[in-house]
């Protein structure tokens, strides 16, 4: 799997970077992902792959923003690149 990250928060020292980590049994990992941070993920191999999102405060659906992955406004290429 594929995990993008973009920080688009005013005042950040990471505002305007898009970052890419590689998960999958070779590189399995905790990963904690700030408030405020876009995030997605995007599978890429042929087994089955498992995420478990585990909040520390309950859910609110009016709290999520949502963004089309493909959108100018995070300048992440959707396609399989490590680096």
């Amino acid at each position: 799997m594929k995990l993008a990250l973009y920080d688009d928060g005013d005042g950040s020292a990471a505002r305007g970077v898009a970052h890419e980590v590689f998960l999958g049994d070779a590189n399995s990992m905790l990963v904690r992902i700030p408030p405020m941070i876009w995030n997605d993920v995007k599978g890429l191999g042929q087994a089955p792959a498992v995420i478990a999102k585990c909040a520390t405060i309950p859910h609110d659906p009016d709290e999520i923003g949502q963004l089309d992955p493909f959108s100018p406004d995070i300048p992440h290429d959707w396609s399989m690149r490590h680096g």
